[in-house]
């Protein structure tokens, strides 16, 4: 290394010898004196890195690293020679043109030729695209700096996608949006603010205060447009921050002039919020409704293109009148990727357009010459839909323009036939535009457009099957019904060429394939049927999209909130550990089913003892089944629940618990009552010298709210106050209870709007408790006793603290807690702990107690609301006894634990 360096010195100090003599008359200082050759002599690029390998050594680095320089492509290649140059004197060409110094490598490449078009209809490549003169110039527009030409960079990638007009394709867009007319010119000033990249960031600088007659295009050349370029995202391309213009609110200019406007106040996107200031459409669906205009002469109202953004929000298409459409947008959950509480800051578009290999393309699929998608590029889809293959979203894409193409058949059937040209729409067979709209269905003029709008609305988003595929086929399936007869009832059929054809079949088998997306492709949430005792269970579409019929009884409503949230909680994680951690269809987890799997829980309501596999051999290595709909009900459209009476566990070594009985509650003590109680361990005749940790499992609530599953000390009482009152909530009558009562787990966690989500409290991203959903705990604790989520985040973190105390009580005494089974080691190593005598002889019951205890608790993060009196004891008593062996009341602990335990019994 020394070496090294020594000869660098060595060169460069020569070199700046010889660079200086050049021309020189030598002397001190140096001046610039024009040369008196008529071609400078070349010097090499070592001279040049002397000066320039410091004063801009950035230079040096990118062009040390790129193809130029593994090509032999050095300084006086594109700066031409620097014999005049000595330091401070002239170079011939300091800025490298395109037409010059570039052209010398490149004219006879196909990418150069791109920059040469004249004709936006006919040329490979519109002419004149140009940036900022403060941002660069020449080839630097769009190759970055030319010092550094990196195959594969972001310019590279950026040349090649739609914001670029794909300027480095071998097919580039001849429709570009950038060419296609001259955007910069007055009479286009309305559209400069997304066919512009000044315009785009005036508009995301203050969109609120945005207007065109502030884009300054000044420094265009006649003919001259702009590309979506680096600074149209970017605030600072150097260091890649964002504009940051906020949610955006949507004002859409009424149609014809004069009619309402319409705004749409879009969510906070993070990120996106600068993809969604020019993907919102031009028009939604609402500008017809609210339109004035006279719809049996009237120009088609144009939704524009690429309006992802309004329809991933569930905002863009004709919404046909006493038709509900939340509950179709609101399963798709790529709108929920803009909730920046939930997703962090990129929003949906960044989140799946810039998360591939090559995020400056935006592609979130590859295709090949036919359009068929051969390759999911993003890793956005693996994170939400497993292993989403290429050739099921082909499938998905095909079917939903099968459904589009059957509404364009519906338009055409009334006279109403598709172009490509705008206005889009023309009187069938002809070239005059379609205006009486009113001619097809008289009175009905808008609802008729709005069928023409959808379809113009989901042929110009050809994504619209991803972005919110339940939302737009909805549009479809409406339209095509609408269509059919005029009147939304189920019937699209339709006469074409003297026959009858059924276009509303098409859209409703696609709108049916869509809602398999919730179904993760039909394997994990959806299996075949499964028998009971004395019930079949037949898991088709009604098991959760209950038939609610309109009034006619034509055609049914879904549970599309309830199956969402569903889909959001633990119970209908389809990816959870809870149904995806083993295979609970094998033989060797029959034991498990019970819990682990829906059909497993549904037999055994009624036959406890019952502990074999309850699949056939046949069925191993399918995926795992979650707690569906039929788990805990036997009519989906009434709600109406599974009969389960009162509960009682058996453990192993002859232990049991008999829970009390809470209604509707007693479904959910089956499997939150513990694998295993602390009597297990009084019970056991095991050798505590040498004997395997008891296992309570997870998420043990049963147990903790009724004061029982954990073990208790000889000596103390561990009973309830009789003021405590959560074993009791939702009990009518705690002296009788009845079995159609909600009972404590139904009324806690069911007593939100969102109930089949189970979430007692929101908690922020890290934990922090920040509402509370039941309006059981608000009504209970009200008044001089309101419970506040500050109150309730203390709480936890109190509870939290004494835990730690009793994992740090145990590590004392040689007995390490990790997360994964057995849970208890011999600290420092991966042995499992087992000499429980070894700690105090004569008492390993206790001592595998107070592990029991800390196991129990740290796998039920609730306890501390579950019943905070009896987790509260468990936990003093395990730490009190672990100090000397012996329980003698008081524990020695400080800050929050002593807040949560005190410092003698509780």
């Amino acid at each position: 290394m020394m070496r090294s360096k020594w000869f660098f010195l060595l060169v460069a100090t020569l070199a700046a010898a010889s660079l200086w003599g050049c021309g020189s008359s030598g002397g001190s200082g140096g001046s610039a004196v024009t040369p008196t050759d008529t071609q400078p002599q070349a010097v090499g690029s070592d001279s040049c890195i002397v000066c320039h390998g410091n004063n801009v050594a950035f230079v040096l680095a990118d062009w040390t690293t790129s193809i130029h320089n593994t090509e032999g492509v050095g300084c006086e290649n594109c700066h031409g020679n620097g014999g005049a140059h000595r330091g401070i004197g002239p170079i011939p060409y300091p800025s490298p043109s395109l037409e010059g110094q570039c052209a010398v490598c490149h004219a006879d490449e196909a990418s150069l030729a791109r920059h040469d078009g004249d004709d936006p209809a006919t040329a490979t490549v519109v002419e004149g695209y140009v940036m900022r003169d403060v941002e660069s110039e020449g080839c630097r527009d769009c190759h970055g700096d030319a010092h550094d030409v990196v195959a594969g960079g972001i310019n590279e990638q950026w040349s090649q996608s739609g914001h670029a007009g794909r300027i480095a394709t071998d097919a580039p867009d001849t429709e570009t949006v950038w060419g296609h007319y001259d955007w910069d010119s007055p009479s286009r000033a309305s559209c400069a603010r997304c066919h512009t990249t000044t315009g785009a960031v005036n508009f995301l600088l203050s969109p609120a205060t945005y207007s065109a007659a502030n884009n300054d295009f000044s420094y265009l050349a006649a003919g001259q447009n702009e590309l979506l370029y680096c600074w149209g995202c970017h605030s600072n391309v150097s260091t890649g921050a964002l504009y940051t213009p906020g949610a955006i609110t949507e004002v859409y200019a009424g149609s014809p002039t004069g009619s309402p406007t319409v705004t749409v106040n879009y969510p906070d996107a993070g990120n996106s919020n600068i993809c969604m200031g020019c993907h919102l459409g031009r028009e939604v669906g609402g500008v017809l409704a609210a339109s004035t205009g006279d719809f049996s002469n009237l120009s088609f109202i144009n939704s524009h293109y690429l309006a992802a953004g309004g329809m991933i929000f569930g905002e863009a298409g004709y919404e046909f009148s006493g038709q509900d459409y939340t509950g179709w947008d609101s399963p798709a959950k790529h709108g929920r990727h803009g909730d920046v509480s939930r997703f962090g800051d990129e929003g949906p578009c960044v989140t799946c357009h810039m998360t591939s290999a090559d995020p400056h393309k935006f592609e979130v699929v590859q295709k090949d010459a036919a359009g068929v998608i051969t390759a999911v590029s993003t890793n956005a889809c693996a994170a939400c839909h497993g292993n989403m293959s290429a050739s099921w979203l082909e499938e998905r894409k095909e079917s939903f323009h099968e459904a589009l193409e059957a509404l364009n058949q519906a338009l055409l059937a009334n006279g109403i036939e598709f172009k490509t040209a705008y206005p889009y729409f023309y009187v069938a067979g002809t070239t005059t535009a379609f205006k009486n709209w009113e001619g097809v269905y008289p009175g009905k003029g808008k609802d008729v457009m709005g069928a023409a709008f959808n379809y113009n609305l989901l042929e110009h988003d050809p994504g619209a099957y991803a972005h919110n595929a339940n939302y737009a086929l909805k549009l479809v399936v409406d339209s095509i019904d609408f269509l059919a007869d005029g009147v939304i009832d189920g019937n699209g059929t339709f006469t074409i060429d003297a026959e009858t054809v059924d276009l509303l079949a098409t859209a409703n088998a696609a709108l049916a394939y869509s809602i398999e997306e919730k179904h993760h492709g039909g394997a994990a949430l959806v299996q075949a049927n499964y028998t009971t005792d004395t019930t079949v269970y037949n898991v088709g579409c009604g098991d959760c999209h209950a038939a609610n019929p309109i009034p006619d009884g034509s055609r049914f409503v879904t549970n599309g909130l309830i199956v969402d949230q569903f889909a959001e909680s633990a119970h209908g994680d389809v990816l959870g550990e809870a149904w995806m951690h083993y295979d609970w269809r094998s033989a060797s987890r029959a034991s498990c089913q019970r819990c682990h799997t829906a059909t497993g829980f549904v037999v055994r309501l009624g036959d406890e003892a019952n502990t074999a596999n309850v699949f056939a051999a046949a069925d191993a290595g399918l995926p795992g089944e979650v707690l569906r709909c039929t788990g805990c009900h036997t009519d989906i459209a009434s709600g109406a629940v599974l009969a389960a009476p009162a509960f009682t566990a058996t453990y192993s070594n002859g232990a049991t618990q008999a829970f009390p009985n809470v209604g509707v509650s007693n479904l959910c003590v089956r499997c939150h009552g513990a694998r295993e109680s602390g009597d297990s361990i009084k019970l056991s005749t095991g050798d505590f010298a040498s004997l395997s940790f008891i296992n309570s499992h997870y998420l043990a609530a049963g147990a903790t709210v009724f004061a029982a599953g954990g073990y208790e000390y000889d000596g103390p009482s561990y009973a309830n106050p009789a003021y405590y009152k959560h074993d009791v909530v939702g009990i009518s009558d705690p002296a009788d209870p009845a079995v159609s009562d909600a009972g404590p787990c139904a009324a806690c966690h069911m007593g939100s709007s969102a109930n089949h989500t189970w979430e007692v409290v929101d908690k922020n991203d890290e934990g922090v408790i920040t509402a509370i959903n039941s309006e059981v705990c608000v009504s209970c604790h009200a008044g001089d006793y309101a419970l506040t989520p500050e109150d309730l985040e203390l709480e936890k973190e109190e509870f939290h603290a004494a835990l730690e105390a009793l994992n740090q009580a145990l590590l004392v005494k040689g007995i390490e807690f990790k997360p994964s089974h057995p849970y208890f080691y011999v600290p420092g190593t991966t042995t499992a702990f087992k000499n429980w005598e070894g700690v105090y002889p004569g008492k390993g019951k206790d001592v595998m107690g107070a592990a029991f205890n800390y196991n129990l608790l740290e796998h039920d993060p609730g306890a501390y609301a579950h019943n905070r009196f009896y987790t509260k004891r468990l936990i003093f008593d395990s730490i009190d006894f672990l100090d000397n062996g012996v329980l003698d009341g008081t524990i020695n602990v400080t800050g929050e634990a002593a807040a949560y335990l005190g410092t003698t019994r509780p």
